[in-house]
């Protein structure tokens, strides 16, 4: 019973909502009025064309190793310029913040390290009377370490309890 109904029920909404999105779609667009009004040529003669700018002797790459806003141009339009004069500057206020941070970093790591330097010539308490605490942790280093076997170790049983050691 709920097939004989339901299927044409909603049959009959699909084709009511799609007479109803037909409608809403055909409806006219209203357009808003510019913002402002498009740009004027105030020139009287003008050419325009489409096609590919080249160089008339050949094409020469100019750029920068760092990215950035270019801050001032150092030449004229037609000006003659020699290899390796400045074009124009980047703008680095930017780097030169970072750089007066890290040197504030660099005064701060060679402070700590003269604390630290310091600290060290401070006479040290030993856990051994009459040796320095130098002189231990250098007889600790030069102790030879146990040799670690390369594979875990078999579990030992014991006989009496049943119970597993393993190293």
């Amino acid at each position: 019973m709920v097939r004989k109904y339901m299927i044409p029920v909603l049959a009959l909404v699909g084709i009511l909502f799609a007479l109803w999105m037909v409608r809403q779609g055909s409806k006219p667009v209203i357009h808003a009025e510019p913002v402002a009004d498009p740009p004027h040529v105030e020139f009287a003669n003008r050419i325009s064309g489409t096609g590919i700018v080249e160089a008339s002797s050949r094409n020469i790459s100019i750029g920068a190793h760092l990215p950035g806003i270019v801050a001032r141009v150092h030449v004229k339009v037609g000006e003659r310029v020699r290899a390796g004069s400045p074009l124009f500057s980047i703008d680095d206020r930017a780097r030169l913040a970072d750089l007066a941070v890290r040197e504030a970093r660099v005064r701060e790591a060679e402070a700590n390290l003269q604390d630290l330097r310091a600290s060290s010539r401070l006479p040290r308490r030993s856990r051994t009377p009459g040796r320095s605490a130098r002189t231990t942790s250098t007889s600790a280093a030069l102790q030879p370490r146990r040799p670690r076997p390369a594979w875990p170790t078999p579990p030992r049983r014991s006989k009496r309890r049943g119970w597993t050691l393993t190293c």
